[in-house]
């Protein structure tokens, strides 16, 4: 069938279908013309304006000697993380759009190499590290949880660069020549295959953040383990054994689940640990913090703020849960995942520590039992705060056009 392109109003359906590299070549000529002003373009400069943060203060020769640094030697060696596969890819994707495939690869890295930046510098100096405002959400809930038993996977993605990504939402469609079809939600521009992502075997992802002091400089990359994943793995334990293989460069938490045997598993990554939590309660939670003592023991916290926020929605999400067990169907699931309610003060806030924030940008809830994905479409951070549509894996997996099914 090939690639295609369907513009809907609000977000974009692109259909890559053969190797690596032709995907990621459609996939930036595709872009082309719509590079300025999107989410690729922020998170181009993303690492260069953090390094800046980081370096302020310092004498300027050291400034200009550092950013080089820890381009080459902390960008480039988490870059060398990556599989074969994506690289195909992003070279692709380089040829398409024009752009330097060095800048775009580096790029694709900087998310772990940032992130072993601040483990780094939080023992060299705690003024350093920036105020981060990432703060993911995730649930899944199957069987006694939910009203007719079907498992639903629902993912707030927090990042920087919100509304950017509010600005049009893309729904990327992977039929790889050797590997599982998938579905990912994402931005305009941003490749993140396994991040907030289903596959037509009913294995659902997404990724979570974590501050961890066990990091690597060399190790996987995160973002092409979550690609390997997505595309490879049939079942939970698959990807357990993909995700956990080898050392990592920081600390990531993969939140998994599989419909076919409704099941759903969390499992928290750090530079050298691993630690998988099972719901036994028909669901679980998540936010930013680690929850297996192994891994708590490598935590930090860039600032207190983090710590507030994450356990505030994490203990947010798991009282709604407990609340509305046996209850749970699409309508109160995309409810959840708008949610907020800052329990410190117990008031609605757009700027507090609720479930749906201002970091928000992207929200989804999967059911491949039911066939949808429900997706919110913004226009404007937190993007949980817009309508959601409802869209049929099915069609989304045949490449056809999408029709909207639900609002």
């Amino acid at each position: 069938m090939g690639c295609q392109i369907h513009e809907e109003e609000g977000f974009t359906l692109l259909y890559l279908e053969g190797n690596w590299y032709s995907m990621g070549l459609f996939f930036g000529r595709d872009l082309k013309a719509r590079i300025q002003g999107s989410p690729l373009e922020y998170y181009l400069e993303n690492h260069q304006r953090v390094i800046d943060h980081a370096l302020q203060g310092y004498p300027k020769p050291l400034q200009l000697l550092s950013r080089w640094a820890i381009k080459y030697l902390l960008l480039l060696p988490a870059a060398l993380g990556t599989y074969k596969e994506d690289r195909e890819f992003l070279k692709g994707m380089a040829k398409g759009s024009g752009l330097s495939f060095l800048d775009l690869w580096l790029t694709y890295s900087s998310a772990d190499a940032l992130n072993f930046l601040a483990a780094l510098l939080t023992k060299l100096s705690r003024t350093a590290i920036p105020q981060i405002p990432v703060a993911c959400s995730s649930f899944v809930a199957w069987g006694k949880a939910t009203q007719d038993g079907s498992l639903y996977h629902g993912r707030n993605l927090d990042f920087t660069g919100a509304s950017r990504w509010s600005n049009k939402q893309i729904v990327i469609v992977l039929k790889p020549a050797q590997g599982i079809p998938s579905i990912t939600v994402s931005g305009d521009g941003v490749y993140i295959p396994g991040v907030s992502s289903t596959n037509a075997e009913g294995l659902t992802m997404s990724l979570h953040l974590n501050f961890t002091r066990d990091t690597n400089l060399l190790g996987r990359n995160t973002l092409t383990s979550a690609s390997m994943a997505i595309s490879q793995a049939r079942n939970l334990e698959e990807a357990e054994e993909t995700l956990g293989n080898g050392r990592r460069i920081s600390g990531w938490t993969f939140i998994l689940s599989h419909a076919p045997s409704r099941r759903g598993a969390i499992l928290e990554l750090s530079g050298n640990r691993f630690g998988k939590l099972e719901g036994d309660k028909d669901w679980l939670v998540y936010s930013n913090c680690y929850i297996s003592q192994h891994l708590r023991e490598t935590e930090y916290a860039p600032t207190y703020t983090w710590v507030e926020d994450n356990y505030s929605r994490y203990y947010r999400l798991k009282s709604l849960l407990q609340e509305h067990q046996g209850n749970i169907d699409p309508a109160l699931g995309v409810k959840i995942l708008g949610d907020r309610l800052d329990i410190t003060c117990q008031k609605d806030l757009a700027l507090g520590y609720g479930i749906s924030a201002m970091a928000n940008v992207s929200s989804v809830l999967f059911c491949p039992e039911k066939d949808r994905l429900w997706m919110a479409l913004g226009p404007i951070p937190p993007n949980g705060a817009g309508r959601y549509v409802g869209l049929s894996l099915g069609d989304l997996f045949d490449g056809k056009a999408p029709t909207l099914l639900e609002e």
